[in-house]
């Protein structure tokens, strides 16, 4: 047989003979051409047909025919039959784990190479990836297929791992192909970015609107995030930073009970790598409370008492050192609570000495540490005017 590499060179014809003496003449014919040459001692011959003469041989069967006369002028003859293949077999390497991409979970499990060939049913496909060498027939069909052990994909790295195949037909004729697969074993990371500010939605916010947001890692921009609250689904994509954020409506902020609430955010890369996070965020609906107790004994600040220091008491079911503002006539006070809820400010009796005679409504505000504020008033009387009292004069005896 003789394939293409060996056409392109010179081919060597050789043979023996019997009963024919030194010297005798062989005469060869070959691809439409003749050529002469001697036996020698051992009865053998030899001949090169030079390169050149085999470019007109067509593929397929063909022949060399070789006779021979010795001294007494017998004559013998051969023949050998061979075959021209000088096609080259094709072979083809078919898309790798369905799109030229091996995600984290695929580069952990086997591996399946497969493509085609023209290369006659049996012969051996050689394959080459991540450094080793693998071996699969071609079939009847022309196809191939090989898995690649999981245990040799361990120590695959991320960016481009190239494929190659070789084949080579029954003649010798070799053929190969080259692909490529993206490695990317990289599993993306979501990170949040505060919820509201705190981490609180206080009763001010949970009407209105809320941004939801974070970045992510190991992904790319347009990669495609799903952000769940409260079982609805909002998307955004990642920009050129790996940033995201998502609006939730004011009305789906409202549906919001009191309480903790997760928000979760799933992500899946081009590679296939998926992520899921979560975060933890409260929603405060329940306003503080804030009383202010009875000032000045019965409400009411008399004469003595608007020359004196006055002080001003309440409670509040807020904690430890939380802050009261108290307001009397356009001044304010601040105060804290104690463990119990209690606080008590002192208005200087230089700033109750200035009150008019006049009903005057003292109030005092309280911030929750989730943002919620409320606020109370008390009215206090300011009565300082002192009673009077007269005696009638007396005339004749008598008082009027």
């Amino acid at each position: 047989m003789l394939n293409a590499a060996e056409k392109g060179q010179d081919l060597v014809l050789s043979g023996t003979t019997s009963n024919v003496e030194a010297g005798q003449t062989v005469t060869i014919t070959f691809a439409g051409k003749t050529y002469t040459t001697t036996v020698d001692a051992n009865g053998d011959w030899t001949w090169t047909v030079p390169a050149a003469d085999l470019s007109g041989l067509k593929d397929g069967d063909a022949s060399v025919q070789v006779t021979v006369t010795n001294v007494n002028g017998n004559a013998a003859s051969s023949a050998q039959e061979f075959s021209v293949d000088t096609t080259a077999p094709t072979v083809t390497i078919n898309t790798i784990s369905s799109d030229n991409m091996l995600n984290a979970a695929e580069a952990a499990q086997d591996l399946t190479l497969s493509g085609t060939s023209t290369a006659e049913a049996g012969q051996t496909v050689t394959v080459t990836f991540n450094g080793n060498q693998y071996t699969a027939q071609v079939q009847a069909d022309g196809s191939w297929t090989l898995d690649v052990p999981a245990a040799d994909m361990a120590g695959i790295t991320d960016g481009s791992a190239a494929v190659t195949a070789t084949v080579s037909d029954k003649a010798g004729n070799p053929a190969s192909a080259g692909s490529s697969v993206l490695v990317d074993t990289t599993v993306p990371q979501i990170s949040f970015n505060i919820v509201a500010g705190d981490d609180v939605v206080n009763i001010a916010e949970h009407g209105q609107a809320l941004i939801v947001s974070g970045k992510v890692t190991g992904a790319q921009a347009g990669d495609v995030i799903t952000v769940t609250l409260n079982g609805k689904d909002y998307t955004a994509m990642l920009d050129a930073s790996g940033c995201w954020s998502v609006g939730v409506p004011a009305a789906d902020v409202g549906a919001l009970v009191n309480g903790e609430q997760t928000i979760s955010a799933t992500l899946t890369d081009k590679a296939g790598n998926s992520t899921t996070a979560t975060h933890e965020f409260d929603v405060s609906l329940t306003a503080p409370v804030v009383a202010i107790n009875t000032l000045a004994i019965d409400d009411v600040i008399n004469a003595t008492e608007k020359g004196q220091d006055l002080l001003v008491s309440g409670t509040s079911n807020q904690p430890d050192g939380t802050t009261i503002t108290v307001t009397l006539n356009g001044i304010s006070y601040t105060a804290t609570t104690d463990a119990s809820g209690s606080w008590s400010i002192t208005v200087p009796a230089a700033n109750v000495s200035a009150l008019g005679e006049a009903s005057y409504v003292v109030t005092a505000s309280v911030t929750d540490a989730a943002g919620n504020s409320a606020s109370t008033g008390h009215s206090v009387l300011v009565d300082s005017a002192l009673p009077q009292v007269t005696i009638n004069p007396c005339r004749h005896g008598r008082c009027h």
